[in-house]
């Protein structure tokens, strides 16, 4: 999972993989306080699992962006070359976007894929 993060900042940018993320992460905050309004603890719950998981790729992200790894600019992504390269050099690269979408939005989920994964790697 951490591989799958690291790889989906650097070709997708990491300034914008931290704005996508930190998005998601105020949108589930706001739904989760609008959880927490009308009483229900499950559902602020879920919305805390779900901004939880996008914080990981958030400072993954911010870390990323301390040490230099930047990735391209936001312009690259619209750049039909760019893409087709991407897709050719890296063929798992849309498996794992849809790994870290549905990890994020499955409360907790990939809270503890990056746990194992950093309990595996000794960190």
């Amino acid at each position: 999972m951490l591989q799958a993060i690291k790889t989906h900042n650097q070709l997708n940018g990491t300034r914008f993989s931290i704005i996508e993320f930190l998005v998601v992460f105020f949108a589930a905050l706001f739904i989760g306080a609008g959880y927490l309004t009308r009483g229900s603890a499950l559902g602020a719950l879920v919305a805390g699992g779900v901004a939880v998981n996008s914080l990981w790729i958030v400072g993954f992200g911010l870390r990323s962006w301390r040490r230099g790894e930047m990735g391209p600019g936001l312009g690259r992504l619209f750049n039909r070359e760019y893409r087709e390269r991407i897709s050719r050099e890296h063929p798992t690269l849309a498996r794992q976007t849809a790994l870290i979408t549905v990890g994020t939005l499955i409360p907790f989920a990939l809270t503890v894929l990056i746990l194992i994964d950093l309990m595996r790697s000794g960190r």
